[in-house]
C-alpha cells in the first residue's frame, strides 16, 4: 500500500458525496460510469468501506490540478493512503484529515 505526506493541490468540483457512500462506491462510478479503471491492486478492503468524504482528487503539482478546476487549493497530507491514479497526474487519497 503506497501513501503520500507533503503538500498536493486540489480543485474543488463543489461536489459533496451523500452520507453513506464509500470509498468503493466513489470507484464503482469511476468505473462503470467514466470507465476508467484507476484503483490500485493493494488497497486494502477494510480502507474502501470508509466514508467518501475523507478521500479526494488531488495532484503533486498546482499546474495539473488546474487541468481540473479554476481555483486550485493546496492541501498537507500526513501519509494519505493512495486509492487510485487517474493515469493523468491525478491520485484520489484517503486521509481521515480530508474532509469533502
Amino acid at each position: 500500500m503506497k501513501t503520500l505526506s507533503g503538500t498536493v493541490y486540489r480543485a474543488p468540483s463543489g461536489y459533496w458525496h451523500c452520507r453513506d457512500t464509500t470509498i468503493a462506491d466513489v470507484l464503482a462510478f469511476e468505473r462503470e460510469e467514466l470507465g476508467n479503471e484507476d484503483q490500485l491492486p493493494d488497497v486494502p478492503e477494510t480502507v474502501l468501506e470508509q466514508s467518501a468524504k475523507h478521500c479526494a482528487w488531488v495532484a503533486l503539482d498546482p499546474y495539473t490540478a488546474a487541468c481540473y478546476g479554476n481555483r486550485v487549493i493546496e492541501i498537507e497530507l500526513d501519509n494519505a493512503i493512495i486509492i487510485a491514479s487517474d493515469g493523468c497526474g491525478g491520485l484520489l487519497v484517503y486521509s481521515k484529515h480530508i474532509h469533502c
